[in-house]
């Protein structure tokens, strides 16, 4: 009975034995491969390919208020005609518009005249005024010949500014219908995105 006992017992200690040997193992395996490199400063360069559709934030169609004879300008980055691809700066022009008849109707020069004269003359009848010379009603009606010249210098110059077809924001022209150089065109006209 004695050796039934030292046998059971060097029986128990070896599965003890077994069984820590196999958990030692187990942990061995479970060891994942690691490498270490020492981080420093780099660009990371990454390109993807992809294909897609590129909606424009703000997007217009410029029209013509005049009609005239057609120039589509030069680029300064280029030195060649706008074309489609290229970038506009807010109030660049892009397109003149060339009506000799219509300046002459405007008639500026005369127009920067008689409100030099108006203005002359107003300020004449403001000092006689002042010292009793002219009545208030002779005043007046100088100082409404002086609003009414200053209104229609005004309106000529936002007339002849019309004949510049200018870009509304900065931006890249993504459309520009092809027009014959020199030809004449009605207002209303498409002249580019």
């Amino acid at each position: 009975m004695k050796n039934i006992k030292i046998f059971l017992l060097v029986v128990i200690i070896a599965g003890f034995a077994a069984c820590n040997n196999q958990t030692q193992n187990e942990e061995a395996d479970l060891s994942v491969p690691v490498s270490v490199i020492d981080i420093k400063a780099q660009s990371i360069q990454q390109f993807i390919n992809t294909t897609g559709t590129v909606k424009a934030t703000y997007e217009t169609e410029v029209t013509s208020e005049m009609a005239g004879v057609y120039k589509l300008l030069v680029n300064p980055v280029t030195g060649k005609t706008f074309k489609l691809g290229d970038r506009v700066k807010e109030g660049q022009m892009v397109v003149h518009f060339d009506d000799k008849e219509y300046v002459n109707n405007i008639n500026i020069e005369a127009k920067k005249l008689d409100l030099d004269i108006s203005e002359t003359n107003y300020e004449k009848q403001n000092s006689l005024y002042e010292k009793g010379g002219v009545t208030q009603s002779e005043l007046r009606n100088a100082e409404v010949q002086k609003i009414n010249t200053q209104s229609a210098y005004e309106g000529a110059m936002l007339n002849l500014a019309k004949m510049d077809v200018l870009a509304p924001f900065s931006g890249i022209i993504v459309d520009l219908p092809y027009y014959t150089p020199g030809a004449k065109l009605a207002s209303g006209q498409a002249m580019f995105t």
